[in-house]
């Protein structure tokens, strides 16, 4: 598919998920979300959610596991733009959300019809 109808494909989606009400979205293909979404890393992700996690050290002991194998998830979490940093208690690093809503490409929408 030429780069510039891509583009406009989602151009349109974006759009249209706007007139939906969603705001500050996210979009990952289907590849990416298939590595990104392991059953652990959901869990981290819907903890950090709730937006009451102060540190990494926190968030292992919430889902009891150690904190390098946290980190790393946590990483790979940044790096696709699913989660931030920010400066929690005594300076340490504090997981966020980066983004409200999160979609997996290809998005279904529902199409106008006519209805007779």
């Amino acid at each position: 598919m030429p780069t510039e109808k891509k583009l406009s494909n989602e151009i349109q989606i974006a759009k249209d998920l706007a007139e939906q009400g969603y705001e500050d979205v996210l979009m990952l293909n289907r590849e990416t979300a298939q590595k990104v979404f392991t059953e652990k890393r959901m869990e981290l992700i819907e903890i950090i959610k709730e937006g009451e996690t102060e540190s990494v050290r926190e968030l292992s002991r919430k889902v009891g596991r150690d904190v390098s194998g946290v980190s790393k998830d946590l990483k790979l979490l940044y790096e696709h733009d699913l989660i931030k940093f920010e400066k929690g208690k005594q300076n340490r690093k504090a997981p966020k959300m980066r983004h409200a809503n999160i979609f997996v490409k290809p998005i279904i929408t529902k199409t106008k019809t006519n209805e007779n």
